[in-house]
């Protein structure tokens, strides 16, 4: 019998975002290149709902030091 990850396509699974330490950092997930949240808040009636939010932004940052203008 097969696992359920063995049966999710590779870029449909939801990945831990670890730091430079290697350790995860809370809430933040990754699936195939995207990045999203997932955050518990309030509702109108007083419970807690968790949400997946997506995040913009989905190019990784520049490395500092290096530019981003392209030379001509």
């Amino acid at each position: 019998m097969q696992s359920r990850d063995s049966l999710v396509p590779k870029a449909r699974r939801f990945v831990k975002v670890l730091d430079g330490q290697q350790h995860p950092i809370r809430g933040l997930w990754m699936r195939g290149s995207r990045y999203d949240a997932r955050l518990s808040s309030e509702d109108t009636s007083g419970e807690m709902r968790t949400r997946w939010v997506p995040l913009m932004g989905r190019r990784p940052r520049p490395k500092p030091g290096t530019s981003s203008a392209v030379s001509r």
